[in-house]
Parts: C-alpha cells; structure tokens; sequence
C-alpha cells in the first residue's frame, strides 16, 4: 500500500523546467502546458496539474529514487513539508 499524500506546494511550470533532466510527461493534455502554468510538488517530489485528483495529471514521476531531483527540489526550489 502506498503512503497517502500529505503536502504539495504549487509552482510555475518553468521553475521546475529549470531542472537539467527535466521532461514533461508525453500525453495530449500536457503537451502544451505553458511555463506560467501552475502545477503542483507532492511530499513524494511526484509533480501534478491537479493536487485534488488522486495522480491527476501527472507530469513527472522522479521519486525520491533520483538524488538530483531531490536535491533541485530541496535547495532550488527550497520545497520542504512543513512541521505543522
């Protein structure tokens, strides 16, 4: 079973475009998303355009498994689940 969902911070589509590996998930309702289209962090640094459908419109699926991402999330981004 995978852990629910806690927390996701809204950003611009090109913030995270900034990350060197980054591609947007093929797909004809995300191929023409604009860099000033907001889109959604996950506590588990999945990327979505819709934080209130379960994997709505998933963009990236670089999980905690890709030490880069996490990293860009962390210190670019400055993305971190707040203690409250």
């Amino acid at each position: 079973m995978t852990p629910a969902k806690q927390y996701c911070k809204a950003y611009h589509l090109a913030d995270l475009r900034r990350f060197p590996g980054w591609t947007d998930r093929a797909g004809p309702d995300t191929a023409a998303l604009a860099d000033n289209t907001v889109v959604y962090l996950w506590d588990d640094l999945t990327v979505v355009t819709n934080p209130v459908v379960p994997d709505g419109g998933v963009l990236a699926g670089m999980i905690r498994q890709d030490s880069d991402w996490e990293r860009f999330c962390r210190e670019e981004l400055e993305f971190q689940v707040p203690e409250d």
